[in-house]
C-alpha cells in the first residue's frame, strides 16, 4: 500500500518517511524500498541484513533541503548559529565495514532466500503450507496456534526460536488491540526461525531435522 501512502502524502502536504530497518534491498513492484518516501531510514545494527559493525544507520532523500537539514543535525561546531544538535556520525571504521558490506548485500539476501526455500520445503513436506513472497527473508516468521509450545520444543533440540518482536508499537503507546487485529494476531502466533547468511549447509540441515522432529510429532 505504498502507493496508497505517496498518493495521501501529496494530497495532504505531509512528507512520507519510509521506515527501510528491516528491508534494505527489498523492492516493491520493481522500485527499491527507500525510494517511494520523502525521506528514508536505515539500520545497520548487528542483526540486520548489513551492517556497520554493530550500531549505526543510514538516511537518505532524494531533497536537498531535507539533506541540509539533517547534515545541520551533526553539526555542532563551526556553525554561524546555535542549534540543536547530535553526535549521531559514524566512525571511520564503522563507515569502512558499511561500504563493504554494501557491496555484499545482494549475496547476503541470495543466501537468506536460499535458506527460506529450503525451509519452505521442509515445511511443505510436512503438510505446513508456507506462503512465499521473493522477500528479502530478514526474518523467517511462521505462523503457529502455540508459539510457546514450538519454541520450548525447539530450544529441546537446540534452537532457539523468538518471537518476532517483544511487544507490538499499538500496546506502548496504549492503544485498544481490536483496533489492530493482524497486529495482535501476528504477534499471538509468530515465531521466527534462525536464518542469516553465515550459516553453513550443516547448520542449516540440523535446524531443518529439528524441524521434522517438532513438526512431524
Amino acid at each position: 500500500r505504498i502507493d496508497r501512502f505517496i498518493e495521501l502524502g501529496r494530497e495532504s502536504g505531509v512528507p512520507v518517511i519510509e521506515d527501510c530497518a528491516q528491508s534494505i534491498g527489498a523492492s516493491h513492484d520493481g522500485k527499491k524500498v527507500g525510494s517511494f518516501g520523502n525521506l528514508s531510514i536505515f539500520s545497520f545494527y548487528a542483526t540486520k541484513c548489513m551492517t556497520s559493525g554493530g550500531h549505526g544507520g543510514m538516511v537518505i532523500s532524494d531533497s536537498a533541503d531535507i539533506i541540509e537539514s539533517l547534515n545541520s543535525l551533526t553539526q555542532y561546531d563551526k556553525t554561524q548559529k546555535h542549534s540543536e544538535s547530535y553526535n549521531y556520525s559514524l566512525t571511520d571504521l564503522q563507515a569502512v565495514i558499511g561500504r563493504e558490506q554494501l557491496k555484499k548485500l545482494d549475496s547476503f539476501i541470495e543466501r537468506r532466500q536460499d535458506i527460506a526455500g529450503i525451509y519452505d520445503e521442509v515445511f511443505n513436506n510436512l503438510g505446513q503450507e508456507i506462503p512465499s513472497d521473493g522477500g528479502i527473508y530478514f526474518r523467517y516468521v511462521i505462523e503457529v496456534e502455540s508459539p510457546n509450545h514450538y519454541i520450548r520444543e525447539m530450544k529441546n533440540q537446540g534452537i532457539v526460536c523468538e518471537r518476532p518482536v517483544f511487544k507490538p508499537l499499538h500496546q506502548y503507546l496504549y492503544n485498544g488491540s481490536d483496533n489492530y487485529p493482524n497486529t495482535q494476531r501476528a504477534m499471538e502466533h509468530a515465531i521466527s526461525i534462525p536464518i542469516y547468511p553465515s550459516m553453513s549447509d550443516a547448520e542449516i540441515e540440523y535446524v531443518c531435522e529439528a524441524i521434522r522432529t517438532v513438526w512431524g510429532k
